[in-house]
C-alpha cells in the first residue's frame, strides 16, 4: 500500500522476482516524469512537525494527514472510524527522520517503464476512484505498462480505501492471492470485482485509462478526531 508498493515495485524488478508468486500493488505510483502533477504536494507536507514529544500536536497532525486521503462525505459520516485509524497510527513509534526520509522517497520515486515491462507476476492494482493523494491516472500508468496487470478500482473511496471499504479490500486481496487461475491475459474488457467488492475488475489494457482530475475539497479536521 502507498509506500509498501514503491518496495514491492523494486523487489519484483529485482533478483527476488523468484521467490514472489504473486504482486498487489495498492494506493500507489510509478513515479517519474509522467507522474508529474498526479500527486498532492500538500498532503506530503502534513506530516513535517510530527514528533513523539507532544501526543496533542501528533493526534492533530496524524488526523489530517488522513482526512486529507479521504473524501469529506466519508469523513463527515464515519467519525468514530476516523479516530480508529488516527488512533492507531498515533500508537507506533514514528522517528521524524524517518517520515522525511518517506515522503523523500515517495515524492523521488522513479521507476523506468522499461523495468516495469519486465514485471511477469500475476499483478492486481488496487485503487481508489478518487484518491486525492495519488491520481488514479497512477494506477492507470501501473496497468500500461505491466504486462501481466489487472485493476480494481474502488468506486468513492479516496487513498485510503482500505478503511472506507475494508471487507471489500480484504476479499480482493485474499481472492487475488489464493485463487490459482490467472486471467489478466484475457482479452480486454470488463469483468466481475474480485471478490465480490463494489468496485470496477477491469483485465488488462494495453491503452491507457483516463480519469478527470479529482476536485481538492476541503478536508480540514475538526477537534472531533
Amino acid at each position: 500500500f502507498s509506500m509498501g508498493g514503491l518496495i514491492a515495485q523494486s523487489l519484483a524488478i529485482s533478483e527476488t522476482q523468484k521467490y514472489i508468486r504473486k504482486l498487489a500493488l495498492a494506493s500507489t505510483t510509478p513515479g517519474g516524469p509522467e507522474t508529474t502533477g498526479l500527486f498532492s504536494e500538500d498532503f506530503f507536507h502534513l506530516l513535517d512537525d510530527y514528533n513523539n514529544d507532544s501526543p496533542a500536536n501528533n493526534r492533530r497532525h496524524a488526523a489530517a494527514f488522513f482526512v486529507h486521503g479521504l473524501p469529506h462525505f466519508w469523513v463527515t459520516n464515519n467519525v468514530k472510524q476516523l479516530q480508529r485509524a488516527v488512533n492507531t497510527f498515533i500508537s507506533a513509534k514514528r522517528p521524524h527522520h524517518g517520515i522525511l526520509g518517506q515522503k523523500h522517497a515517495l515524492t523521488h520515486f522513479n521507476i523506468s517503464k522499461k523495468k516495469l515491462t519486465q514485471i511477469q507476476l500475476p499483478t492486481l492494482i488496487l485503487h481508489g476512484d478518487s484518491d486525492p493523494v495519488l491520481h488514479p491516472q497512477c494506477a492507470s500508468l501501473l496497468l500500461h505498462h505491466i504486462p501481466t496487470a489487472s485493476i480494481l478500482l474502488f468506486a468513492g473511496t479516496g487513498h485510503h480505501a482500505y478503511i472506507q471499504e475494508p471487507l471489500e479490500w480484504i476479499n480482493a486481496i485474499t481472492s487475488f492471492l489464493d485463487n490459482d487461475v490467472n486471467d489478466v491475459n484475457d482479452e480486454e474488457g470488463d469483468g466481475v470485482a474480485v471478490g465480490g467488492g463494489g468496485g470496477k475488475f477491469l483485465r488488462r489494457h494495453r491503452s491507457l485509462l483516463h480519469f478527470d482530475q479529482p476536485p481538492r475539497e476541503d478536508n480540514s479536521c475538526t477537534d472531533e478526531t
